[in-house]
């Protein structure tokens, strides 16, 4: 009995070694972990994604104002030109009206015995003529008013003392204009008027003597 048991032990002790001749064994090591790692306290994000953008909304159009049914464009009057042109006429035409007649320049008193006359154009030289008359005397036929003054010295008789400038034309650029002042015989200057007229009319002033 002891030989058949230890018949058998030898059996698997040589099946065993057989089915493991020319092979190493390694054996199998737990991986090992190491505590000291460097960990990264700052981790880079990840780069943005056109994918990440969430879609802006969609802005409505604006709404066009209503219009109701009674609203008309507004249409350019086609008269509108003509009535300017018209205005404009009519307000030339006062001018001219305001001219085309004699002018009353006032009156003044003194007490002295004779006045210095003296005028010029006021306005561009442009060739205005004038006749004087002194109490319905012509005391200067023909003057052409100059940029500078002249004039004359006219006795004063008691009373009143009329002075009229007939304009003899309008000159080139019209209307016939002039600068009047009229001294006393101390050199002071008792009247400064102006007139605008028109061909044929008279400018007027009394002097009044007392």
């Amino acid at each position: 009995m002891k030989h058949l048991v230890y018949f058998l032990l030898v059996c698997s002790c040589g099946i065993y070694a057989q089915g493991d001749v020319g092979k190493k064994f390694t054996p199998i090591l737990p991986a090992r972990t190491s505590t000291n790692a460097p960990v990264n306290e700052n981790p880079v994000p990840p780069a943005p994604s056109i994918f990440d953008k969430k879609p802006e909304p969609v802005k409505p159009w604006p709404e066009m104002p209503k219009k109701g049914m009674m609203d008309q464009p507004d249409f350019v009057d086609p008269g509108k030109p003509y009535e300017d042109k018209l205005n404009r006429q009519h307000a030339l035409s006062e001018d001219q009206q305001a001219i085309r007649k004699d002018q009353y320049l006032g009156d003044v008193k003194t007490s002295s015995g004779s006045v210095n006359i003296m005028y010029r154009d006021h306005e561009f030289v442009d060739g205005d003529q004038i006749r004087i008359f002194a109490n319905g005397i012509i005391a200067r036929s023909i003057v052409t008013l100059g940029g500078e003054f002249q004039g004359f010295e006219l006795a004063l008789v008691p009373g009143f003392n009329t002075i009229e400038f007939e304009a003899l034309n309008q000159g080139t650029s019209g209307p016939n204009t002039a600068q009047l002042v009229v001294y006393n015989d101390k050199g002071e200057v008792i009247s400064a008027k102006n007139w605008n007229l028109a061909t044929g009319f008279k400018a007027t002033i009394i002097v009044v003597k007392e």
